[in-house]
């Protein structure tokens, strides 16, 4: 079945393109990069998940991610994952994400059906 979201087209589109760079660039050197988008829906929401098997968010980073012009990357700007949470938040949805070190972070986003 087909499902509609409410939200900016392009503010998605960003959101989507920034988890899976971010999955890209955090892969592993010497392991394969594998990203898993899993796209499920009830009633009332569509719940996605972004899957990476990348090196992970270390803990003490995790409550900064969201921040703006936080960045661990050396030529990153920081404002990837600020402007997911600010872009699903605008179409009424939520972001979260778990993360283990050396094998990887799924980011969870939901979206209300229009």
């Amino acid at each position: 079945r087909e499902v509609t979201v409410l939200g900016d087209k392009d503010q998605l589109r960003r959101t989507f393109n920034n988890l899976l760079k971010n999955g890209i660039e955090a892969g592993n050197v010497n392991n394969r990069c594998v990203i898993k988008i899993r796209i499920v829906h009830n009633e009332t929401h569509v719940f996605i998940e972004v899957e990476d098997n990348g090196k992970g968010i270390d803990p003490y980073l995790q409550d900064k991610i969201f921040v703006p012009n936080f960045t661990t990357k050396s030529s990153g700007t920081g404002l990837g994952l600020a402007f997911v949470k600010q872009a699903v938040e605008n179409a009424g949805g939520t972001v979260d994400f778990k993360s283990s070190a050396d094998i990887g972070t799924t980011f969870y986003l939901s979206f209300p059906l229009s």
